[in-house]
C-alpha cells in the first residue's frame, strides 16, 4: 500500500518494549507474527489456535499456516516459518491468556474479540480493530504508525537485504507475479530507477 514503509530495528524494539511493559501478550503475539510471517492483515485476522499451536505436544509450531479459503485469490494456502523468539512469544500468550479461557479450544480464533457471529461463535478482532489497536500502541510507544501493511514491507526488506533474492521475497509475500514483488521492493529501494532483479527482532 502506498505510504507504508518498513519498520526500522529501533522502532521494532520500542514497540516490543512498550508491549512487554504493558504485559499485552495478545498484541505482542500479533506484532511478532505480523513481522515474521508477511501475512496480509485479512490472513492474520483469520488465524485460529490450531494454525500455530500443537495441542497434543503443547508447543508452538515452527510455521504458521493460513487456510486456502482465507488467502487472497483463494488459490492455495500459505505457510510461513517463524523464529524461535516468535514461538516463545506465542506460547506465552497461549498459556497465560487463551488457555485461561473457559471456551479454549484449538478452533478458537487466535486473536479473539468480544463479539460473536450470528451463530454465537467467537470472532477474531476485525481488520479495522487491529488497525486501531496498533495505531494506539505505536503512538504510546513513540513510533509513527503507517498501517498494517508496513509489517509486510518490513519482512520484504529484511529478506531482500539478507538474500538479494527477489524470488524468495515473492514466495514469502504470496505474490502472484514477479512484477508485484519488484514494484514492492522498489517502493523503499534507495535507487528506484533500477529494476530489482535477481534482524527483525531476529528471523
Amino acid at each position: 500500500m502506498r505510504g507504508c514503509r518498513p519498520l526500522t530495528m529501533k522502532e521494532r524494539i520500542k514497540v516490543v518494549e512498550y508491549l512487554e511493559q504493558k504485559n499485552d501478550l495478545k498484541m505482542l503475539a500479533l506484532f511478532y507474527i505480523a513481522l515474521n510471517s508477511g501475512f496480509r492483515v485479512s490472513e492474520l485476522m483469520s488465524l485460529t489456535v490450531s494454525d500455530i499451536y500443537n495441542n497434543d505436544r503443547n508447543e508452538s509450531m515452527e510455521a504458521v499456516s493460513v487456510k486456502k479459503c482465507n488467502t487472497k485469490g483463494k488459490i492455495s494456502g500459505r505457510n510461513a516459518d517463524i523464529s524461535e523468539e516468535t514461538q516463545r512469544v506465542v506460547m506465552e500468550y497461549i498459556q497465560n491468556n487463551l488457555k485461561m479461557r473457559d471456551d479454549f479450544s484449538t478452533n478458537l480464533p487466535l486473536f479473539p474479540s468480544r463479539k460473536k457471529d450470528k451463530d454465537g461463535n467467537i470472532k477474531n478482532i476485525s481488520r479495522n480493530q487491529a488497525w486501531k489497536l496498533m495505531c494506539e500502541i505505536f503512538r504510546e510507544a513513540g513510533v509513527d504508525f503507517n498501517g498494517m501493511h508496513g509489517f509486510r514491507k518490513s519482512l520484504a526488506k529484511d529478506i531482500y537485504e539478507e538474500t538479494k533474492d527477489v524470488m524468495e521475497v515473492k514466495s514469502s509475500l504470496g505474490h502472484a507475479s514477479l512484477e508485484s514483488t519488484q514494484n514492492y521492493l522498489a517502493s523503499f529501494s534507495s535507487d528506484k530507477k533500477k529494476s530489482i532483479v535477481g534482524n527483525m527482532i531476529k528471523r
